[in-house]
C-alpha cells in the first residue's frame, strides 16, 4: 500500500508535482553536464564527447579532443558540480539553521577564515597542497570561535531568553566575517603586485585552479547523504524549537550537527574555488518555492541543482568571450541579482489567502452542526483507532499522578518566578493556568513539558522522573502547544499537521497510512480539511493556531499543555476548541490550559492554578479556587461574579 494512500487529496498532487520536479532536475544535471563538457574556450563541438569516450573519430585531433576533454574540462565541470553543491546545500542547511529564507553559506563567517587562510598562502607564493591546508586551518579556526562566541545561539532551545538564539549565532557569524574580511583586506593592501591579480581572482571565485576535485565530491556526496538522513527531525524543527523538542526531536544536537555540516560543506567549496556568490542563496531559495519546505526533497534537490548551475554558469564564461575566460563567480552574481528579485517579487506577487499558481482555489470551510447542546461534535473515530504507544497504554493502569511536582521552583537569573510548589495531574482533569503577565504561566508548561529544567524540587512524568524519560517516548505522552507557534515557509497546512505524528514512528520511516489517517481526522475535527494545501503563511492568524492545535491533536499525548490556546481564535472557535479539549479530557487525558479570561476557565476548568508576581501559588478544585475575592487579590483588581445558567462570569469592577 502507498503511503499516500490515506493522504488529503493536496498531498497527493503535490506529491505528483515532485516526481515531474525530480524528473526536470535529472534532466538539468545531464544537460550541465554535457554542456560542459562540450563546450570551451574553442567554442562548442557537439562531437566532443563522444570523442572523447572513443566513439567516433581517430587520428591526432580525436587525441587531441579526448585529451581536452578529460585532462581540462572533465576536472573543472566535476570540481564545478561539487562546489555549487556544496554552496546550495550549505546555504539550505544555514536557513534551516537560522529560520532566515535569505541566509547563505558565508553567513557565520566560515568561508571568510577559509578565505584569509588562502589568501595569505597566495601572498607568500604558496599553492596546491600548501593552499589547501592554509585555507582549511583559516576555516577551523573559524569554526572554533564561532563555536565560543556563539555558543549560546547554539545552546540556547529558543525559549524565554534563549529565543533569540538563532539571532545571537547569525551576530556572531556576522562578527566574524567583518573581521575576517578586514584582514583580507589589510592583505591584499600588502600584497606582492606580482601575485594580487591571482589573489582577487581566488576571492571572486575561479574554477580553472580548482583541483583537486575529488575531496570535494566526495564530501558533497557524504553531506547530502548526512543530511537527507536528518530530513525528518529538520522538518518538525521548522515548527520551532519549543514544538520540537516536545515531539522527541534532540534539539541542540540537531543545531550543532547543522552548524558542523554547513560549515564543513562551506569550508571545502571556498577551499577548493573560492568565494562563489549567490549559489547558496538563490538554489535553496527558488527550489523552497517549487519543492516546498521538507527538508528531505529540498536537501538532495539543492545539492544537484546547486552543481548544475555552477557548472552552466561556469560553461557560459569560459564561453561568452572566447577565447578569454570571465570569472564565473562574477558572472554568478551578475546572473542571481536579477533571478533573485524575480523570485522575491513572485513570492510577494501573491495575496495572502490566494491558492499558488496550479493549484485550484479550496472552498471554504463548511459550518460544523452546533449539534444539541450548542457544541460541535465530529465524528473522529479514524483519528480514536489511531494505535497508541505500549509505554501509554500501561500508563493508565498505574495509579500513580500522570504528572507530579513536588517542591518546584521555577525562575530565570535574578528573577525567580515561582517557589515550592506542589501538584497532581490526574487522568481527565482539566487544569485551568491562571495569572498576571509575567507571572511564569510560560515558563510552568515549559517546565511541566520538561524543556526547562526547574531550580529545585523534582518532576514526575507516569511515576518516572522527567528528565530520565527519552525524547520521543516523552513525546508520546506529552505535548506542549507554544505561545505564538512558528510559520515556516513554504510549509502546507496537511504537512505541518503530520509532523505531530512524528514521536509515533521510527525516524527512518515515511509516512504511513495510519499517519495521514490521524492527520486527515484531526484536520477534520478542526475544521481546516478544506484548507489542506494552503500554505501556513497565506493563512490568518486564527487559522494558523487551529493548525497548530490540529498537529497537537494528531499527536494525541495522554498529557496536553496549552500555552494560550484560545489565542486568536474568534468566539464560536473557542467554543469548539473548549468542546474538543473536553472530549480529550473524557478519553483518559490529562490537561493544563493557560488563560487570559477567568470565565472561560471556570466554565471550563475542573481545576485550577493561580500563579501570582511574587511566587506565591494556589491549586485545588476549581469552585474552590477561581472565586471572585481570590481573584480580585490575585489580578489586583476588583473583579464581581455573576451567576447564570452557561456557568459563572467575572467582571471588573
Amino acid at each position: 500500500m502507498s503511503a499516500l494512500s490515506g493522504a488529503p487529496e493536496p498531498a497527493r498532487r503535490r506529491s505528483g508535482r515532485v516526481q515531474a520536479a525530480g524528473l526536470a532536475l535529472a534532466g538539468l544535471v545531464g544537460l550541465s553536464l554535457l554542456l560542459g563538457l562540450s563546450c570551451g574556450s574553442a567554442g562548442c563541438e557537439a562531437d566532443a564527447l563522444p570523442q572523447a569516450l572513443g566513439w567516433v573519430g581517430e587520428g591526432p585531433e580525436a587525441a587531441l579532443t579526448q585529451a581536452i576533454v578529460e585532462r581540462l574540462r572533465l576536472p573543472r565541470v566535476l570540481a564545478g558540480f561539487a562546489v555549487g553543491g556544496l554552496l546550495a546545500l550549505a546555504g539550505a542547511l544555514m536557513q534551516l539553521l537560522l529560520r532566515n529564507p535569505l541566509a547563505d553559506p558565508y553567513v557565520l563567517g566560515v568561508s571568510g577564515g577559509a578565505s584569509l587562510g588562502a589568501v595569505l598562502a597566495l601572498g607568500y607564493g604558496l599553492g596546491g597542497l600548501a593552499l589547501g591546508v592554509s585555507a582549511w586551518g583559516g576555516a577551523a579556526l573559524s569554526l572554533l570561535l564561532l563555536l565560543l562566541i556563539g555558543r549560546q545561539g547554539l545552546r540556547g532551545l529558543g525559549l524565554g531568553e534563549a529565543a533569540e538564539a538563532p539571532s545571537r549565532l547569525l551576530l556572531s557569524g556576522v562578527l566574524l566575517a567583518a573581521g575576517w574580511q578586514a584582514l583580507i583586506t589589510l592583505s591584499l593592501a600588502l600584497a606582492p603586485e606580482a601575485r594580487l591579480r591571482g589573489m582577487l581572482f581566488w576571492l571572486i571565485g575561479e574554477l580553472s585552479g580548482a583541483e583537486p576535485w575529488a575531496p570535494a565530491l566526495a564530501v558533497l556526496a557524504l553531506a547530502t547523504a548526512a543530511a537527507t538522513a536528518l530530513g525528518a527531525p529538520l522538518k518538525v524543527m521548522l515548527l520551532g524549537d519549543a514544538r520540537a523538542q516536545s515531539l522527541g526531536v534532540p534539539v541542540l544536537r540537531l543545531r550543532l550537527a547543522l552548524c558542523l555540516l554547513g560549515a564543513a560543506c562551506t569550508a571545502v567549496a571556498v577551499t577548493t574555488a573560492g568565494a562563489l556568490g549567490f549559489v547558496g542563496l538563490l538554489v535553496p531559495h527558488g527550489l523552497r518555492l517549487l519543492l516546498g519546505a521538507d527538508p528531505r526533497r529540498l536537501l538532495p534537490a539543492c545539492a544537484l541543482a546547486g552543481g548544475s548551475v555552477v557548472v552552466l554558469a561556469d560553461t557560459l564564461a569560459r564561453s561568452l568571450l572566447a577565447p578569454a575566460q570571465l570569472p564565473v563567480g562574477a558572472l554568478l552574481s551578475l546572473l542571481g541579482v536579477p533571478l533573485f528579485l524575480l523570485l522575491l517579487m513572485r513570492g510577494e506577487g501573491r495575496p495572502s489567502g490566494e491558492a499558488p499558481a496550479g493549484e485550484p482555489a479550496l472552498p471554504a470551510v463548511e459550518a460544523v452542526d452546533p449539534g444539541p447542546a450548542g457544541r460541535g461534535h465530529l465524528a473522529h473515530s479514524a483519528f480514536e483507532a489511531v494505535e497508541v504507544v505500549e509505554a501509554a497504554e500501561s500508563v493508565d493502569a498505574a495509579p500513580s499522578p500522570r504528572l507530579l511536582a513536588r517542591a518546584l521552583d521555577l525562575g530565570h537569573p535574578g528573577r525567580p518566578l515561582l517557589r515550592g510548589l506542589d501538584l497532581a495531574l490526574h487522568p481527565g482533569e482539566r487544569w485551568a493556568l491562571l495569572g498576571p503577565n509575567g507571572a511564569g504561566k510560560t515558563t510552568l508548561l515549559q517546565a511541566l513539558a520538561g524543556l526547562r529544567p526547574p531550580q529545585a524540587g523534582r518532576l514526575e512524568l507516569a511515576g518516572r522522573p522527567l528528565a530520565d524519560w527519552p525524547l520521543r517516548e516523552a513525546a508520546c505522552l506529552r505535548g506542549l502547544l507554544p505561545q505564538q507557534p512558528l510559520v515556516p515557509a513554504g510549509l502546507r497546512v496537511d504537512e505541518a499537521v503530520l509532523l505531530g505524528r512524528h514521536p509515533h514512528r521510527d525516524a527512518a520511516v515515511r509516512d504511513t497510512p495510519a499517519d495521514w489517517a490521524a492527520t486527515a481526522a484531526a484536520l477534520q475535527r478542526l475544521g481546516l480539511a478544506a484548507l489542506a494545501g494552503r500554505r501556513l503563511d497565506e493563512l490568518s492568524g486564527g487559522e494558523r493556531q487551529r493548525v497548530a492545535l490540529a498537529g497537537l491533536l494528531a499527536q494525541d499525548p495522554l498529557l496536553w499543555l496549552l500555552d494560550e490556546p484560545l489565542a486568536a481564535l474568534d468566539l464560536p472557535q473557542q467554543q469548539r476548541l473548549l468542546d474538543l479539549l473536553r472530549e480529550r479530557a473524557d478519553a483518559g487525558r490529562s490537561l493544563m490550559a493557560s488563560f487570559h479570561d477567568p470565565s472561560q476557565a471556570a466554565r471550563w476548568a475542573s481545576h485550577a492554578l493561580l500563579l501570582a508576581p511574587d511566587g506565591r501559588w494556589q491549586a485545588g478544585p476549581a469552585e474552590e479556587v477561581l472565586r471572585a475575592e481570590t481573584l480580585s487579590a490575585l489580578y489586583g483588581h476588583p473583579l464581581h461574579l455573576l451567576a447564570t445558567p452557561q456557568g459563572p462570569v467575572f467582571v471588573p469592577a
